[in-house]
């Protein structure tokens, strides 16, 4: 996975704003099957709602957290899925 030591993402998650640029962390080779996120790491299960966010980050494209709402960008920077869209 790309680095980002963990007070860098901490960091991020306290600055996290509608026009926050980020991106997923491409090493993690994430797929969705069904309502769960897999990667080479773990998994992470959504709600309905969240689920066609999750699609459109598998495309690999820079997003904001507005695009993807607030709390899952969140969620998904905590967990070290995303990263700042600069990383």
């Amino acid at each position: 996975p790309a680095p980002l030591g963990p007070l860098a993402q901490l960091a991020a998650v306290d600055a996290l704003a509608p026009e926050s640029p980020l991106r997923l962390r491409e090493a993690l080779e994430a797929r969705l099957e069904g309502a769960r996120l897999t990667t080479r790491v773990g998994w992470l299960d959504f709600p309905a709602a969240d689920l066609p966010a999750v699609t459109r980050l598998l495309d690999g494209e820079v997003r904001t957290a507005g695009d993807l709402g607030l709390p899952l960008a969140g969620r998904l920077l905590r967990a070290g899925v995303l990263l700042p869209g600069g990383q």
